[in-house]
């Protein structure tokens, strides 16, 4: 299902894929050492479910399980963590220095960024008993959030070995392949991940975002109804659903989606946005305009911010109020950080070049120079060549240049400066 790569090559024995009786296993290569092990009775049938991302479940089986107080604590605040109730997890460790709560206290550590903190927890773990699955586990978690990839993938893929079940290593797995650029072996992983745990939305999200970045909508939209239809109430699936319906013109279906999921969720700021999108496309700019409008009186982030502006600029061109729409982006440049200004100062320069204002365009191409993005620069540059500004052109090519010393995209832009 997912993409495949060409490359013949064996992966290493860390991620190296096969199917076995119809099941997909990672190759047991590597020596793992000891035998990494679950804990033991009802602990480890919880620490099991947690693997395979049923956390609601851990918690039931939890509440019936006769287990000592901390290990019942510790494995709580895990599960609760995988739902995203941090301050629930606070509450249900306590004391964290406790040392039966060691690994619960460092999966709170590390959803807190306290690195430093749940490596030490994690070792204390590991040098007592060097065979506990879940330590390694949460050892993997820490060097990948150290920015150490092959360590994490290699204790991964160990745990992966050990609970053949374990669908959340395998995910991760992915994540880390796909951050190398291996889109195709990240889609397999994903696949062994969802076909463990159909519930599991994460792996089925991240197969439908690559469907999305082939330009596949259709088995991106395929994946999203398999997903919603045995998780129907996580919002993320449904969510790029409404995405692909408003990036493929799908008008109706993304309005009916759009004011369905608002509705349902009427604080969500991206729901309302993608509605707001799906409004306008579909011409109905007075309703998308009362929904924005709305928005901006809220505490947005500034990427979300930044979302609704745009947007707002798009319902004043719609509507011919094009000086509405110019002060509004320009409005956007002044307030936008030097990492996001690239975007919206070049949409600022298209509509001013398209309505002939010279002004709003200079003030664009000049605001455009503090931008780091080397797409929105070069456009920007031949954006100002095409309207007869040589110098804007040239400051803005001499910016991106800057970029990337020593490459061919620098020698391109030494040529596109001479002619200019």
């Amino acid at each position: 299902m997912a993409p495949r790569s060409a490359d013949p090559s064996p992966l290493p024995p860390v991620v190296r894929l096969c199917n076995r009786g119809g099941e997909l296993f990672i190759d047991a290569g590597a020596d793992d050492g000891d035998v990494l092990r679950l804990l033991d009775g009802p602990g480890g049938d919880v620490e099991r479910l947690l693997g395979e991302a049923r956390p609601l479940e851990a918690l039931t089986v939890l509440d019936a399980a006769k287990v000592d107080d901390d290990v019942r604590a510790s494995l709580r605040a895990r599960a609760l963590l995988m739902e995203g109730r941090i301050e629930d997890a606070r509450a249900v460790l306590g004391d964290r220095e406790r040392p039966g709560v060691a690994l619960g206290d460092a999966a709170f550590a590390l959803a807190e960024g306290e690195l430093d903190r749940a490596e030490r927890r994690v070792r204390a773990v590991r040098d007592a008993d060097s065979t506990s699955l879940g330590a390694v586990y949460l050892q993997a978690l820490v060097r990948v959030a150290r920015g150490d990839m092959a360590q994490g993938a290699d204790l991964l893929a160990a745990v992966a070995r050990a609970q053949p079940s374990h669908a959340v290593a395998r995910y991760q797995l992915g994540q880390i392949l796909l951050a190398q650029g291996d889109a195709a072996r990240a889609g397999t992983l994903y696949e062994m991940a969802w076909y463990l745990t159909p519930a599991f939305v994460s792996p089925a999200l991240a197969l439908a975002d690559m469907f999305v970045d082939s330009r596949q909508y259709g088995d991106a939209l395929g994946v999203l109804n398999r997903i919603c239809a045995v998780a129907p109430s996580s919002l993320a699936p449904r969510q790029l659903q409404l995405r692909i319906l408003v990036e493929i013109g799908e008008r109706e279906a993304a309005i009916e989606l759009g004011r369905s999921l608002h509705e349902q969720g009427p604080d969500d700021v991206d729901t309302a946005l993608l509605y707001a999108e799906a409004l306008i496309d579909a011409e109905q700019g007075a309703d998308a305009h009362v929904l924005l409008h709305a928005l901006l009186q809220r505490s947005l982030d500034p990427t979300q911010a930044m979302r609704a502006r745009r947007l707002q600029a798009r319902v004043a061109l719609t509507e011919h109020r094009v000086d509405d729409a110019l002060q509004i982006l320009r409005d956007a440049v002044d307030a936008a950080s030097p990492a996001a200004v690239g975007e919206i100062a070049l949409e600022l320069g298209q509509v001013a070049a398209a309505q002939r204002h010279t002004v709003e365009l200079d003030f664009a191409l000049v605001a455009l120079v503090r931008s780091a993005d080397l797409g929105s620069l070069v456009s920007g540059a031949l954006l100002a060549r095409q309207h007869g500004l040589s110098s804007r052109a040239r400051a803005l090519a001499e910016r991106a240049r800057s970029l990337v010393p020593g490459t061919a995209a620098a020698t391109q832009l030494d040529g596109f400066i001479a002619s200019l």
